[in-house]
């Protein structure tokens, strides 16, 4: 099926396909849908299946190639992680498959693209991997394997081990900093011919549990949501040595809230005036305003996600929308956004989804 119109943007959505301890796995795989950014409506195009519990996803920079981690039966190694590489039909949003790798370790969690390399971070085996790619975009076996160790502990049930949570590249390609969430550090590797090479590391806050983080198009500071203590904390990039210094960190819930909730996704608009995390069990997206000059955040607005559990949201590559995902009300909501305050306006419309827990743009 193709966009109605030019106002419609191809939007991909991953999500869980079988049963997990965390989640009712009732997706089918990666659909496509088209986003109409005058009404805010989304529709599904078409879904691809085959591929087991394809929850996280990266376009590449042509838009022609789309990763996709993915689960995988044990077959005896003891691992369960893996990696698909598919082509996209940018006209018609349809997908298929060119092959997928499997990844020596554990619960894969996160892919990014360089465009020679797919780098994957696993989460339950605590390791980031480097697999190279065809000049076609499909995958070769794994060329680097880095295994984590240690934790901090602070929260035993979450902190028992090594948890890399996501691998991002610095704007510059250069450096590639993985969220542990075990180790309550980030973690900055340089990718030197297919080898992850450690660079280095900056601690976060004890018990912090760093999930995700974004850039700031400056390419100097860099933002990362933590899990585990609710929060947001800001750090110095230095692009040139490649490190990372701790700045602060704000609660993205508001003040005196009660009951359980962990964060999830972090994203900033495409000016860099502001930043949003979202809350699972608060149910909301939070609002920071980036003040570069204290290099500092300042919440400015929360808003209820329209659903249960936003696992994962994005803004359109112009910053005029936000769409969230949510993992247990299987919907996603779309938002307008105010480019003065980077405060959210519920369109009220959404498009129901089962298990949806990853958005991105194929635009």
């Amino acid at each position: 099926m193709k966009a109605a119109n030019r106002k419609e943007l191809l939007l991909l959505a991953g999500s869980y396909t079988r049963q997990m301890p965390n989640a009712v796995g009732r997706g089918e795989g990666i659909y496509s849908c088209w986003f109409d950014t005058e009404s805010g409506t989304l529709r599904v195009a078409r879904v691809l299946k085959g591929v087991a519990d394809p929850t996280y996803l990266a376009v590449d920079a042509g838009r022609q190639r789309v990763y996709s981690i993915a689960s995988r039966a044990d077959d005896g190694d003891g691992n369960t992680a893996a990696v698909c590489a598919l082509a996209i039909d940018p006209s018609d949003g349809s997908l298929s498959l060119l092959n997928c790798e499997p990844v020596a370790s554990l619960g894969a969690c996160h892919v990014w693209t360089t465009g020679d390399h797919a780098l994957v971070a696993c989460y339950a085996g605590g390791s980031v991997a480097a697999l190279p790619l065809r000049d076609d975009g499909s995958l070769l076996p794994t060329s680097s394997l880095v295994q984590h160790e240690g934790a901090t502990r602070v929260d035993p049930s979450r902190q028992d081990g090594p948890r890399a949570h996501c691998i991002v590249p610095d704007p510059s390609g250069r450096f590639f900093l993985v969220a542990d969430l075990g180790k309550d550090e980030v973690i900055i590797y340089r990718l030197e011919d297919g080898i992850l090479v450690p660079h280095g590391q900056a601690m976060s806050a004890p018990g912090a549990g760093p999930r995700h983080l974004a850039f700031h198009p400056d390419g100097r500071h860099a933002f990362v949501v933590n899990e585990l203590s609710c929060s947001v904390t800001v750090f110095r990039f230095d692009p040139d040595a490649g490190e990372l210094t701790r700045l602060g960190s704000l609660s993205t819930l508001p003040l005196n809230s009660m009951g359980f909730n962990t964060c999830a996704a972090i994203h900033v608009d495409p000016q860099g005036r502001f930043v949003y995390a979202s809350n699972r069990g608060h149910d909301s997206i939070a609002v920071f305003e980036f003040d570069a000059d204290s290099e500092s955040l300042v919440q400015r607005s929360i808003h209820a996600s329209g659903g249960r559990t936003p696992r994962d949201f994005t803004l359109t590559p112009d910053g005029n929308w936000l769409l969230a995902a949510h993992q247990d009300s299987a919907n996603i909501t779309s938002f307008r956004v105010d480019s003065d305050t980077g405060a959210l306006e519920a369109t009220g419309q959404e498009l129901e989804l089962p298990a949806v827990v990853c958005l991105k743009w194929a635009v």
